[in-house]
């Protein structure tokens, strides 16, 4: 498993990931965001996501099945940000919109700062 580090702070879970990126361990990541309690009021968690210390790529159909899986996975359970992708994620658009048209509330950001941001305006 791809490791991810989970920390809460004001709201927001903040997950760093490390390691290989790989299908397997992104499908892992959804299993474990899906497993974060709701908020006080049953409203989705918010999820931020630094992937800045990942390495690898996925081709397109691994990057098409894990977006399904995440939007499967996670559609009303969490409203994920993701940061600081590796230069070597060439189809991160293509799968930001395979997740997004399958229902989950995802976006792909350059820095922290946009994602807390976007986070925190869906409170």
């Amino acid at each position: 498993m791809t490791p991810l580090k989970l920390n809460q702070l004001d709201g927001i879970w903040f997950a760093t990931a490390t390691g290989v990126t790989s299908p397997q361990a992104l499908r892992e990541w959804a299993d474990v965001l899906a497993n974060l309690a709701p908020g006080p009021s049953g409203e989705p968690q918010l999820v931020a996501i630094d992937c800045g210390a990942m390495t690898g790529s996925l081709e397109m159909p691994d990057v098409f099945e894990v977006g399904c899986y995440f939007a499967a996975t996670l559609r009303g359970k969490a409203r994920v940000a993701i940061y600081q992708i590796p230069a070597s994620w060439v189809n991160q658009r293509f799968g930001e919109d395979v997740v997004v048209n399958r229902g989950l509330n995802l976006k792909i950001f350059t820095d922290k700062a946009g994602a807390v941001a976007w986070l925190l305006g869906s409170k």
